[in-house]
């Protein structure tokens, strides 16, 4: 039982990351547009993200100092992205209100790029490997289980 719960658990992981990738990958279109059109501010997209709800460390941004609150923000370290990711995340939110509106665009399009790409390479290895995480799981806990017996 203990094999099947911790390959499912695996499974679970690879596919919540999929999850938090495809809601970052959204709040980045969230960002852009209220750039382009609304001309919004710093603490405006941060209050935006904020209230969607969906990423729990939007609610932990200071919009006075975005790179050091998103580094010792505990809900961005709980998520399940690996190290590349999150250092899209923090390129983004290093320059945003730093610069003129057409570079903060470009850099966010370029950081969306980016995440697709994450996005894609992620989605292939849930297609391989969930799949194997529950079966091996279940699999391993009867074969321990036949060995015991």
């Amino acid at each position: 039982m203990c094999g099947g719960i911790l390959g499912t658990r695996k499974s679970n992981e690879l596919r919540e990351r999929l999850r938090q990738l495809k809601l970052l990958q959204k709040a980045f279109c969230d960002i852009s547009i209220a750039l382009q059109y609304g001309s919004a501010t710093t603490s405006e997209i941060i209050s935006m993200l904020s209230r969607g709800g969906k990423l729990s460390f939007f609610a932990e941004l200071d919009p006075l100092d975005l790179p050091h609150s998103l580094r010792t923000s505990e809900s961005f370290e709980a998520l399940c992205i690996n190290a590349e990711e999150r250092a899209i995340v923090c390129d983004v939110f290093s320059q945003l209100g730093c610069t003129d509106l057409a570079t903060q665009l470009s850099m966010i399009e370029f950081a969306k790029a980016r995440l697709s790409s994450a996005i894609a390479a992620c989605e292939e290895e849930c297609g391989k490997k969930c799949r194997l995480y529950d079966t091996l799981g279940f699999l391993g806990g009867i074969f321990v289980s036949l060995l015991i017996i």
